[in-house]
């Protein structure tokens, strides 16, 4: 088994793609912010069951439900900062 990324990877990794999709949204662009997004869910379930039960991965899901109002105030804070193209 290869090794864990650390967090300071996994936060490059995060940011890189925080670039590549604010290319595709903006203040107007509410359907292209959607479609960013499932694409990013569905892309996650696929590598998900190369690894993963599918009850490992509803278990996933339950619990990355519990951290929404926690994802929403980063988002509320990353975007005061942020301008969208």
């Amino acid at each position: 088994m290869s090794e864990m990324p650390t967090d300071e990877e996994m936060r490059e990794f995060q940011q890189e793609l925080w670039d590549l999709f604010t290319r595709r949204i903006g203040p107007e662009a509410d359907g292209h912010l959607l479609m960013v997004a499932g694409t990013m869910i569905e892309s996650a379930v696929e590598l998900y069951t190369c690894v993963l039960t599918d009850e490992d991965i509803t278990r996933l899901f339950k619990e990355i439900i519990d951290t929404i109002p926690e994802c929403r105030e980063k988002m509320a804070a990353r975007l005061g900062t942020l301008t969208i193209h």
